[in-house]
């Protein structure tokens, strides 16, 4: 696996195994692949990944999973794990975005002010 995975977990396998082995037992143990490795236009792709992050929700092992997801690259890492979609990943990685042109973060910061009055409003 990926040499960003925290040394106390390793990888899924190895974490999940000593987990087992102390009788915890992951919620997607026996779920679907389908739910929580869904391929893009898939039907009901949405539907797929809120019902895998339902049963992630209820995992005792969510928080351990969560943070090995997010301490892999999110380019990498496809499905949902630890709750989080890839998209949702990608969208909270700060360590691999691209700087914006600064054309582009005036236009943003402009859109959040509006965005921000209309609330206000």
């Amino acid at each position: 696996m990926s040499a960003h995975a925290p040394a106390i977990w390793g990888n899924p396998a190895t974490w999940l195994h000593q987990a087992e082995t102390r009788g915890i037992t992951p919620a997607c143990r026996g779920a679907s692949d389908h739910l929580f490795f869904p391929e893009q236009g898939t039907p009901r792709l949405h539907a797929r990944i809120t019902a895998a992050k339902a049963i992630c929700g209820r995992c005792p092992l969510l928080k351990q999973c969560r943070e090995w997801a997010q301490q892999q690259p999110p380019t990498q890492l496809y499905g949902v794990w630890g709750g989080t979609s890839r998209g949702d990943r990608l969208r909270s990685d700060t360590t691999h975005r691209r700087p914006q042109p600064e054309q582009f973060r005036r236009a943003n910061e402009r859109k959040a002010r509006e965005k921000k009055e209309k609330r206000a409003a």
